[in-house]
């Protein structure tokens, strides 16, 4: 374990004026015997606790790696620890399991850091094939890394590289809870290998919502979501793209609008980024899925047009990965004909789609008209109650004057094509 990397933090933890209470299961218990070996430790850690054998770890943690075991290990250490309450104590719980490379599951762990009435979480995976020592040496570090940014606040959050050294692997942060994070920071963790969720007002694991049975996606960008989205969207993970390439890119800040909408309407969101493409998104779920799973996507007829347009399909082979295990439920308003979309499309052909029914009195309802109607004062319609509130309340944040303008370009431009 490459000790010398945290030799300056340990030092200036103990030089400062926090004293702390450990308590860790699972991972071997990293971080109480790295900062033990290095001297000074005992001017601040005042006790620690662990639970490795397995037969105690039921006990103790419950078998289980959450974020709620995070919380209760922190809260029951704070209680034990009542004599050295101050405004510079803190407990600090780490939870996790590591997996070998032949093992189904992720090495995962939770941290929670409380102090006083506050607590903070990260939660954090690490890719596949991977060694013990891999993860041993990045809980070090990350549970380091929080305490500095938390307790101690010489630098500033997301500074990544401050601690970790360039030998780790890449590590996916998907949930981070604390003072002066917030969704736009938190957007910055999101990437190819790190789908994130936000659901009841919070980032939640992706992996237990990816790893579900009949997973259905529906992707769109929902600025806002209507009536329309909601009805064909039922019973799917809706899912928002950073990297939408049939349109241009959303800032995280207008993001963070977009799922305070759907989040009011207690929709859970996917949040992936370069992913834009449906072969290259479902190449990453498959890898939730047991292998004869099939994935259903929600999709309109123009997205699924787009999908085998020539000019969004790169090279022979584009398309294989959907060509297994991917189902397209297609959606076409009455009014719109199918025509070539799909059935004269010999690469629609190649797909497993079927056509569904548009929702009954939805018609004529998009996410522009209504952006349209507010941004010209009209009676926006077609829109949930609690959209119109948000709305009403934040017209004057919201970028749509901007929207409009590249909708517009973007149909000239298709014109004179």
């Amino acid at each position: 374990m490459p000790t010398h990397d945290l030799t300056e933090f340990f030092h200036y933890l103990n030089v400062s004026p926090w004293k702390i209470a450990v308590s860790e299961v699972g991972l071997g218990v990293p971080f109480t015997g790295l900062m033990t070996s290095i001297a000074g430790a005992s001017k601040t850690l005042v006790y620690s606790e662990c639970a490795y054998a397995k037969g105690l770890q039921p006990d103790i943690g419950k078998g289980s790696i959450s974020r709620e075991m995070a919380g209760a290990m922190a809260d029951a250490l704070w209680e034990k620890c009542e004599e050295f309450h101050s405004e510079f104590f803190a407990t600090v719980a780490v939870t996790g399991a590591h997996k070998k490379p032949e093992e189904d599951g992720e090495t995962h762990a939770w941290i929670c850091i409380r102090a006083g009435e506050k607590k903070s979480y990260l939660h954090f995976k690490i890719p596949k094939g991977h060694g013990r020592g891999a993860a041993i040496s990045i809980t070090c570090h990350l549970t380091a890394w929080l305490i500095d940014g938390i307790l101690l606040k010489p630098r500033a959050l997301f500074q990544w590289n401050e601690y970790l050294p360039e030998v780790t692997p890449r590590i996916a942060v998907d949930v981070f809870e604390s003072d002066g994070i917030d969704i736009p920071a938190m957007l910055q963790q999101a990437n190819s290998n790190n789908p994130l969720v936000y659901h009841n007002g919070m980032f939640q694991r992706a992996t237990p919502y990816l790893r579900q049975k009949g997973l259905r996606i529906y992707r769109g960008s929902f600025n806002p979501p209507t009536l329309a989205h909601q009805a064909i969207g039922e019973n799917a993970l809706f899912e928002l793209s950073l990297t939408n390439v049939r349109k241009s890119g959303a800032f995280d800040l207008e993001m963070k609008y977009r799922l305070t909408m759907l989040d009011r309407l207690g929709i859970p969101i996917l949040i992936t980024r370069d992913l834009g493409y449906f072969a290259d998104l479902h190449r990453e779920l498959v890898t939730y899925q047991p292998e004869d799973a099939s994935i259903e996507y929600v999709v309109g007829s123009d997205t699924f047009r787009d999908i085998v347009a020539p000019e969004y399909i790169f090279g022979e082979g584009f398309l294989d990965p959907l060509r297994g295990g991917a189902k397209f439920l297609v959606y076409s308003e009455p009014n719109l004909i199918m025509g070539d979309v799909i059935h004269e499309n010999a690469r629609a052909q190649q797909l497993d789609y079927e056509e569904m029914p548009w929702p009954e009195g939805l018609l004529n309802i998009r996410s522009s008209y209504v952006r349209d109607d507010a941004l010209n004062g009209r009676l926006v319609r077609g829109i949930d109650p609690r959209i119109a509130e948000f709305l009403h309340q934040n017209m004057s944040m919201l970028n749509w004057h901007q929207l409009e303008q590249d909708r517009k370009n973007r149909a000239g431009k298709k014109v004179k094509q």
